[in-house]
């Protein structure tokens, strides 16, 4: 929260008008239908809750400074430097859980588009956004394997990965480290979190250049050079 509030400070004494924050879906917690802008935030995790509450103190501190504030709760966004992507590029993923529960994605590309709009247009206010077509993780993997068909997927049951990941958050914090592997991190990838359709061009007024994962993924795989080019000596070979 420091950093934050340092943040805002900074800005403020360089005379900035406009502060839009990049926020998280997290915020909401596990949902039974799909979220919109009437959704009242309810976190289940630590980092939806810090999230939520560096939004809040923001928001505050732009108010007191006569700054315009915005704040996009961003779902899982992808790319060809995302986490993912770069699990996946070693060909093999760990999944934490059945992959049945329903997310929103956005592709980096889009999210990217959305906080300079939000910018620009100086809007106010914390803003759901999201691609037009929410999936299961399942659905993500497949539409992955689609273009890259090598890739592994091994779903650790969730029991499991909260009893190893607990064990390394304990570890963690004898040795004081940060663990990527968290318990927080496997509730967050086990909530349902569909946003509803068309949420960028509602909110923002912009159209997603990429509204479903089956336009983003390609995309994000042609950008990644460990997917597009094979040595010709290994076609040769085989």
């Amino acid at each position: 929260m420091e950093g934050s509030r340092n943040l805002m400070t900074a800005a403020q004494e360089a005379g900035v008008a406009q502060m839009v924050y990049g926020g998280s879906l997290l915020v909401y917690g596990n949902q039974a239908g799909v979220i919109d802008q009437t959704t009242p935030p309810q976190p289940a995790s630590g980092y939806g809750r810090a999230k939520l509450e560096a939004e809040q103190m923001l928001q505050a501190m732009a108010a007191q400074a006569g700054m315009r504030f915005a704040s996009l709760r961003l779902p899982h966004t992808y790319g060809a430097r995302s986490l993912f992507f770069e699990e996946a590029r070693k060909g093999r993923i760990f999944f934490p859980g059945s992959g049945r529960n329903r997310y929103a994605h956005m592709s980096v590309v889009d999210a990217a588009r959305a906080l300079i709009h939000t910018a620009e247009a100086g809007m106010n206010g914390a803003m759901v956004v999201a691609d037009d077509l929410p999936c299961t993780w399942n659905e993500f993997f497949e539409a992955v394997r689609t273009y890259y068909p090598r890739l592994r997927v091994t779903r650790i049951p969730k029991v499991l990965a909260l009893l190893g990941t607990g064990l390394l958050d304990a570890a963690g914090s004898v040795l004081r480290r940060p663990n990527l592997y968290s318990v927080g991190a496997v509730r967050s990838w086990n909530l349902n979190q569909p946003v509803a359709p068309h949420s960028l061009a509602q909110m923002i007024g912009i159209a997603p250049h990429y509204p479903t994962i089956q336009e983003g993924i390609p995309a994000v795989l042609d950008e990644s050079i460990a997917f597009c080019w094979r040595h010709s000596m290994k076609d040769f070979c085989r």
